[in-house]
């Protein structure tokens, strides 16, 4: 392990040195001027919960450090997405070596023994390509506004339990999980993900699950009372879900090249024909991807963490489209589909 820590700590430095304009004498970004009267709020008028806010009234008590708690955040997000990798490439490395054993007949103990011993040499090995996978999520560039402004470090924090919910001993996921819904409303899928991500493990632990969703749902109502601008779009469902799809086309090809951004409030100029055809496009590549799950079980598990990371944006009709640093957590995805390239 003391190898990927070395590793990760070099990558540590590049993103302290990428993100070192806004870290020196740069001051509020954008956004951050709108939300600097409730980052100044005591944290006693803070959502009980909302751990994103208490931690920017943190920095508010000690006097600054808020674009460094972001790059800090986000380098922990970083290791916590190597982790997860490399369990994910095990998961499914262990899987297909079990069915190439079950092929021949019931295993001898032998067998098992020679199994275990190359799962463990197995996991050194993955820590390459989930390096790999950890330099992307850290150093690509759609990542710049969640990292940059203060007004999203609620991304940066939600995104941080969600990876605790699914690498964590199931206490503590429990708890990460929700706090992780009352932290960010997109954070409602992490029930999902944790059936995606953890596999069988997850049914042995069913009771978890009720407690997991009636604390959400006691936790999280709050929080739409405390949100009055969701469900304000001008468009409705279907014309919302249609624009919406554009705008996670145009967020996916910057993640592919990252060219041209911050153009992610101009979706009302986009044609009608592009916007009917949003939808249909999308379904499509998910039947295709549906189809790939045997053969291709990474691809899958990448794309159905990007979809349902982004599910919630087509439920919560919010004013604004998708943009940037709503990428953050499906970032976490597309980590996954790099490290699963470096593996082969």
């Amino acid at each position: 392990m003391r190898r990927p820590a070395v590793t990760w700590l070099l990558l540590c430095g590049l993103v302290l040195s990428a993100y070192g304009p806004i870290l020196h004498g740069v001051g509020l970004i954008y956004e951050d001027t709108h939300w600097w009267s409730e980052i100044w709020t005591p944290v006693t008028l803070a959502p009980t919960w909302d751990l994103a806010h208490w931690s920017l009234s943190l920095n508010a008590w000690l006097g600054g450090g808020f674009h460094l708690t972001n790059v800090l955040i986000h380098c922990l997000n970083g290791w916590l997405v190597f982790v997860l990798v490399r369990r994910l490439l095990l998961r499914e490395w262990s899987a297909r070596r079990w069915r190439a054993a079950m092929g021949l007949g019931l295993p001898a103990a032998e067998d098992l023994t020679e199994m275990l011993h190359d799962q463990a040499a197995e996991g050194e090995r993955m820590a390459l390509p989930a390096l790999i996978a950890c330099a992307a999520f850290l150093l690509h560039p759609i990542q710049t506004e969640a990292v940059a402004y203060l007004s999203s470090r609620w991304e940066l924090v939600s995104t941080s339990l969600l990876l605790l919910a699914c690498v964590a001993p199931w206490p503590l996921a429990l708890i990460a999980g929700v706090l992780a819904m009352t932290t960010k409303a997109s954070a409602m899928v992490v029930v999902l993900l944790l059936i995606l991500v953890r596999g069988d493990s997850v049914w042995g632990d069913l009771l978890v699950f009720p407690a997991l969703l009636v604390s959400a749902m006691t936790l999280y109502a709050d929080r739409f009372g405390r949100l009055p601008y969701l469900f304000l779009s001008p468009y409705g469902i279907i014309e919302y879900a249609a624009r919406q799809a554009v705008a996670i086309w145009r967020m996916l090809a910057l993640v592919v090249v990252p060219w041209g951004q911050t153009v992610d409030h101009d979706w009302i100029n986009v044609p009608g024909w592009a916007v009917a055809l949003a939808i249909p496009a999308l379904l499509g590549s998910i039947v295709e991807v549906y189809r790939r799950r045997q053969t291709h079980p990474l691809l899958w598990l990448s794309a159905c963490w990007i979809l349902l990371a982004l599910a919630p944006r087509f439920v919560i009709r919010a004013p604004e489209f998708v943009s940037e640093h709503h990428m953050y957590a499906p970032m976490v995805g597309v980590a996954l589909l790099v490290g699963s390239w470096g593996r082969s």
